[in-house]
């Protein structure tokens, strides 16, 4: 079977991760010698370094910004949405926007850990 289609292939199979198949990738470009393809898969198994250079699906723009507020008496406000145009303007997308630099592994490490917290909630109701 040739690499090509190995790769087809285990992008369909749940078995595999995503970094299993970034791997076999790598191997791809180094048999092709296509050095774009190489520094982009290199990124997404390493992580990027700084996010000027971020593919656009690792941009998160226009995210909701919350806060607690406290008041007298003990009264306040917990995870309270803030809408962006109350804050200063050179605040706004600081607080707006997320950039992912981690490497797929560690992507899919979270991922996988937030679903076993979610089954073990789900198993103690």
């Amino acid at each position: 079977m040739s690499l090509l289609r190995r790769i087809q292939d285990a992008t369909v199979d749940p078995r595999f991760q995503s970094a299993d198949i970034l791997r076999m990738c790598k191997i791809l470009a180094a048999r092709l010698d296509h050095s774009a393809f190489k520094e982009w898969i290199n990124q997404e198994l390493n992580g990027y370094l700084e996010h000027g250079n971020l593919p656009d699906y690792r941009i998160f723009n226009d995210l909701g910004c919350r806060g607690d507020f406290f008041g007298p008496f003990g009264s306040g406000l917990k995870n309270a949405p803030i809408p962006p145009i109350s804050l200063p303007e050179e605040l706004r997308k600081a607080v707006s926007t997320k950039y992912v630099l981690q490497s797929v592994s560690s992507l899919e490490n979270t991922v996988s850990q937030a679903n076993q917290n979610n089954t073990s909630i789900l198993r103690a109701m």
